[in-house]
C-alpha cells in the first residue's frame, strides 16, 4: 500500500516552495505509507537537487509507503520515471515482452511496468492485469501520464487549476493543496442530499477535480499545458439475443470455476495467513470456500459485522465458518459509534457517507488491522457480474417478452419465488418506469417522492441548478446491458468505500470478482439467459460452486448485501443527531436548518425512514464541510 501524488506548474517555482507542496500532500496521503517517501522534483529536462533551495523547477512526483516491505514503488530508466502502487498479476507474461539484457534488473511490479511502458507507450496499460495505478513521466516526449486499474480497484483522482495541474491517490491531497481546487460542485451535493443513491451517483463533490476513469489514461503535455483522458480498454461484452441452452450449461460453469479459483489464487498464493470479509452470501462464502479449497493448510481468519438485535447476517457466516472450519472473528456495530465515529469517517473517505454501513464496514476494516493483517479479500463485484440484485429480474423478464422468448419467459415468471421479490414487485416496478418516464420526471418527480426532503432545500440553488435533470439512459435490451453498465459504471462508486477504509489503516482491499480481466470478459461473453435461470440469479455462479459452497448457501434466496439495521439505528439517535446538526455551520445554506430543526419532533418518526436518511446525509454533509472548511477556501 502506497499513495501518488504529482503536481505540475504553469511557470517555473523555486523547488523548495515545490517541496512544501509535495510534503503537505503526502501528509494527507500519509495513512497510505507514513513511514516512508519519496520526492523528485524536474525542470524541463531533467530532476533537480531538493536540497538546492534557489533551484527553478515546474513539476514533481512523490510516493509515500510504509517501510520495511519487500517491495519497490519508484523507478527511473534514462528519461522516464514512475511512481506504481498496486500488483500486477501477469508478471510472467508481461516478462516475455522484455529483453534478456534488461531481465536482470527485473525484481519488482514498477520494474516490468516501467520496461513495458517504455517498449509499448500508453498501450503497455491494456497489458496489465491486477489492480493498479500509476503515473509516469517521459521527458523526451515531455509528457506525463496516469492511469488506473480495468475496472477501478484502485482510485485516481485529476485537478486542473488556473496555473497547476495535480494527481493524487486520494482527493484530499488535492483540495488541500492546490489553489483554486475546492470549489463546491453544488448540483452534486444537491443529488446526494435529496437522493443520496451510492450506486449512481458521482461521488465528486468538487467541480475542478474529478476521478480517472477505469480502463483509461491521461496524457498531460508539459510544453503547451494540454490534457486529455482517453480509454485504453473497452470490456467487451455479448448482448445478442438467445435462450437458454443445456448443453452448453456444463461448458460455462466449468471455465467459470476455473477463472474463480484463478482469481483467488493471485491474491492468496505465498500467504500464510488470510483475513476475508464474510457476510454469509454467495459472493463472499465463494471466496472463502474456494481459498479453504485452495490452500487448506494456510491460516484463514473470516470477519463478519454483526449487531446487537438480530445478529444480521452472522447466522449465515456461521454455517460457512462451521463448513470451512476457519477462524472467525464477529465485528459488534452499534448506533452510538454513528455519534462517535461519523467524522472520523467521514474524514476517511473524503467525501459524505451515504449511510451507515459505511461505518460498519470501516469497524470490520480496523478490527481486520488490529489482527495483523496487511490484505483483507472482500466479495464485491459478484452482483455486477454474475447478476446478483433483485432489481435485474423483472427487466430480464422484459427482455425476454420483447424477443418473443415466450417459452422462457413463462418458465422464469412461473419460478418467480426462487428470487427475493414477489409478482406485485414486478408489477410495481412496472408501473413506476412508466410514470417517471411519461409523467413524474425533474422537479415533479422530487415533489412527489421527496416532498419533505425537497421543501427543505434553499430555493434560490433549485433555481440555478438542473440537479432534478432526468438523464438520458441508453436503450438496454438483454440483461447483459444492464450488467455491462452496473460493472463498468456504477461498481467503481462501491468499489471506493472499501478501498478507502481499507487504506485509511495502511491496508489492501482486494476484490476476485472485480480486478481479474479474464473473468470479467468470459463472464460477459455467456448469454443473458444464463445468468439468471428458473429464477435464480447469479445462476452461473450458483452452479460453479458445486461441492465447494455449502447447498444451503449456495441456493440460499435472501439477498441482503452489506447489512446494517440502519432504521434501527435512526430511530436510537434522533436527539443526538438534531444537537449535532444545530452546533454544525451550513456555510453554503444548501438546506432551511432552522425548519429541519423547528419541524424535527414532527418528521423525525420512526414511520419517516426518507426523513431520517435525509438528516444523517445532512449531518455527514456538514461534518465534511466543516471539516475541510480551511482547506476549501
Amino acid at each position: 500500500m502506497n499513495g501518488l501524488f504529482a503536481v505540475i506548474e504553469e511557470e517555473k517555482t523555486f523547488s523548495s516552495c515545490i517541496q512544501s507542496l509535495m510534503d503537505c500532500g503526502l501528509k494527507n496521503l500519509s495513512h497510505r505509507g507514513s513511514l516512508g517517501k519519496e520526492i523528485f522534483i524536474f525542470d524541463e529536462k531533467q530532476a533537480v537537487d531538493v536540497h538546492q533551495s534557489n533551484k527553478l523547477a515546474l513539476f514533481s512526483m512523490a510516493t509515500c509507503f510504509s517501510l520495511g516491505k519487500k517491495e519497490k514503488y519508484v523507478v527511473n530508466k534514462g528519461n522516464v520515471w514512475m511512481i506504481f502502487e498496486g500488483k500486477l498479476f501477469n508478471r510472467k507474461q508481461l516478462m516475455g515482452n522484455i529483453p534478456l539484457s534488461n531481465m536482470e534488473n527485473i525484481f519488482f511490479d514498477v520494474d516490468i511496468a516501467i520496461d513495458m511502458f517504455i517498449k509499448k507507450g500508453k498501450d503497455a496499460f491494456t497489458l496489465f492485469e491486477g489492480y493498479w495505478s500509476l503515473i509516469v513521466v517521459d521527458m523526451n516526449e515531455q509528457k506525463l501520464y496516469a492511469a488506473r486499474d480495468h475496472f477501478g480497484n484502485r482510485p485516481l483522482y485529476y485537478c486542473k487549476t488556473s496555473t497547476q495541474f495535480g494527481i493524487a491517490s486520494e482527493s484530499k491531497a488535492l483540495f488541500s493543496t492546490l489553489k483554486d481546487a475546492g470549489k463546491i460542485n453544488r448540483k452534486a451535493v444537491f443529488d446526494y442530499l435529496l437522493w443520496g443513491d451510492s450506486t449512481k451517483h458521482r461521488q465528486n463533490f468538487f467541480s475542478d477535480i474529478h476521478e480517472l476513469k477505469p480502463s483509461s489514461y491521461l496524457v498531460y503535455s508539459l510544453n503547451d499545458h494540454l490534457f486529455e483522458e482517453q480509454f485504453y480498454y473497452v470490456l467487451p461484452y455479448k448482448n445478442c439475443k438467445g435462450g437458454y441452452n443445456e448443453y452448453e450449461e456444463p461448458f460455462y460453469i466449468d471455465k467459470i470455476r476455473q477463472l474463480i479459483f484463478g482469481s483467488v489464487d493471485n491474491h492468496v498464493k505465498n500467504k500464510n495467513k488470510v483475513a476475508i470479509g464474510l457476510s454469509g452470501g454467495v459472493d463472499s462464502s465463494t471466496l472463502l470456500c474456494v481459498t479453504k479449497k485452495l490452500y487448506p493448510d494456510i491460516r484463514i481468519t473470516a470477519f463478519t459485522s454483526t449487531d446487537l438485535y438480530d445478529g444480521g447476517e452472522t447466522c449465515w457466516a456461521e454455517k460457512v465458518v462451521k463448513y470451512t472450519n476457519v477462524d472467525w472473528i464477529k465485528v459488534c456495530c452499534t448506533s452510538q459509534q454513528i455519534l462517535e465515529q461519523l467524522g472520523e469517517i467521514v474524514k476517511t473517505q473524503n467525501i459524505p457517507l451515504f449511510g451507515a454501513s459505511s461505518i460498519a464496514q470501516y469497524k470490520v476494516m480496523e478490527t481486520v488491522k488490529q489482527h495483523g493483517f496487511d490484505t483483507i479479500i472482500d466479495g464485491q463485484g459478484g452482483d455486477e457480474l454474475f447478476g446478483g440484485y433483485a432489481v435485474y429480474f423483472p427487466p430480464f423478464l422484459q427482455s425476454l417478452r420483447s424477443q418473443w422468448m415466450f417459452k422462457d419467459w413463462i418458465r422464469e415468471l412461473l419460478n418467480v419465488h426462487n428470487t427475493d421479490i414477489t409478482y406485485k414487485n414486478i408489477m410495481l416496478r412496472r408501473i413506476k418506469i412508466l410514470l417517471k418516464k411519461y409523467y413524474y420526471h425533474g422537479e415533479k418527480l422530487a415533489r412527489k417522492v421527496k416532498p419533505i426532503e425537497y421543501a427543505l432545500l434553499n430555493k434560490e440553488y433549485k433555481d440555478k441548478d438542473s440537479f432534478l435533470s432526468n438523464q438520458d439512459e441508453k436503450r438496454k435490451t438483454v440483461l447483459n446491458d444492464y450488467l455491462y453498465e452496473s460493472y463498468t459504471t456504477f461498481l467503481p462508486y462501491v468499489l471506493r468505500w472499501g478501498e478507502h477504509a481499507a487504506a485509511s489503516f495502511g491496508m489492501d482491499c482486494v476484490m476476485p470478482f472485480s480486478d481479474s480481466i479474464p473473468l470479467a470478459e468470459y463472464v460477459f461473453s455467456v448469454p443473458s439467459t444464463f445468468k439468471i435461470h428458473n429464477g435464480w440469479n447469479k445462476y452461473l455462479l450458483r452452479s460453479s460452486m458445486t461441492e465447494i459452497v455449502p447447498d444451503e448457501i449456495r441456493w440460499r434466496k435472501q439477498k441482503f448485501g452489506f447489512y446494517v439495521p440502519e432504521r434501527k439505528w435512526l430511530n436510537e439517535i434522533g436527539n443526538e443527531l438534531k444537537n449535532l446538526i444545530s452546533q454544525l455551520d451550513d456555510t453554503d445554506a444548501f438546506v432551511d436548518k432552522n425548519a429541519l430543526i423547528k419541524d424535527w419532533e414532527t418528521l423525525y418518526t420512526s414511520n419517516n425512514y426518507s426523513f431520517q436518511q435525509f438528516a444523517f446525509r445532512y449531518c455527514s454533509y456538514l461534518l465534511w464541510r466543516n471539516e475541510f472548511k480551511k482547506e476549501l477556501y
